[in-house]
């Protein structure tokens, strides 16, 4: 996973702690890249408890010998980054592996943290057509009721393996993006559930299946399909679109 840290972008973690070493062993680059460090050391959890302990702030990063290695080595080698931090009396050194673990760990959870309004959101929506989908159930029973994948009867089956399936070139998450793309430039979080509802009485294509067929139901297949749904006939869903 790509790691945005201080303006600048890495592939990979090794990618990110190569480039902390490089910089640690040269003091006009740590003086350079102030804003950068600064960025980066702000994640390390144990200057985050320093900070903590000695009620100070982080003052800036620079570059010495790490006493705690000088005996594995010699020169530049046993350079590393030193945080400057007011209230402490010695710079903390620290490691540029840790340093970059810790902006790893940072992202990932900005990232989960990003990623949960969108679940939330989506949950909401969910739950606002459930009486569209319980009525479409009520309607579909009868004593044809069968699943539309096997022509199995339903009424053998116990309730819990009777399910309501979207259907056409539309599942629900692709109602859910179109949506978004048409009332809010792609942004999720901002649909109204009321509104979405109304969305979905419309333009949604249900059917009956049995857990069975629902689960052995390909994804893929079913996005290539297009009936009568309105929405896919005016914009094919383009293979491999994401929920």
């Amino acid at each position: 996973m790509p790691v945005d840290v201080g303006g600048r972008t890495f592939k990979t973690k090794t990618a990110l702690e190569n480039e902390l070493k490089r910089i640690s062993k040269i003091p006009s680059e740590v003086a350079q890249n102030q804003p950068f460090l600064l960025a980066c050391v702000t994640c390390y959890s144990k200057v985050q408890d320093a900070i903590a302990d000695v009620d100070g702030c982080l003052t800036g990063v620079t570059c010495g010998p790490n006493p705690a290695k000088a005996q594995y080595g010699t020169g530049t080698n046993v350079y590393c980054l030193q945080a400057q931090i007011k209230g402490l009396g010695e710079p903390m050194c620290m490691s540029s592996d840790y340093i970059a673990r810790s902006v790893v760990s940072r992202a990932s959870a900005d990232a989960v943290r990003a990623r949960r309004p969108v679940a939330t959101k989506i949950e909401k929506l969910r739950d606002a057509v459930q009486p569209q989908i319980a009525d479409f159930k009520d309607s579909a029973r009868g004593n044809s009721w069968a699943c539309n994948g096997c022509q199995s009867p339903l009424n053998d089956l116990i309730p819990a393996f009777r399910h309501v399936d979207h259907t056409g070139g539309y599942e629900f998450r692709h109602l859910k993006n179109e949506y978004a793309r048409i009332h809010h430039n792609g942004d999720v979080t901002q649909i109204d559930t009321t509104a979405f509802a109304t969305f979905h009485a419309q333009n949604a294509r249900l059917q009956m299946l049995c857990i069975h067929c629902n689960v052995r139901k390909k994804r893929k297949a079913q996005d290539t399909y297009v009936s009568d749904n309105p929405l896919a006939l005016a914009r094919p869903t383009k293979p491999g679109a994401s929920s």
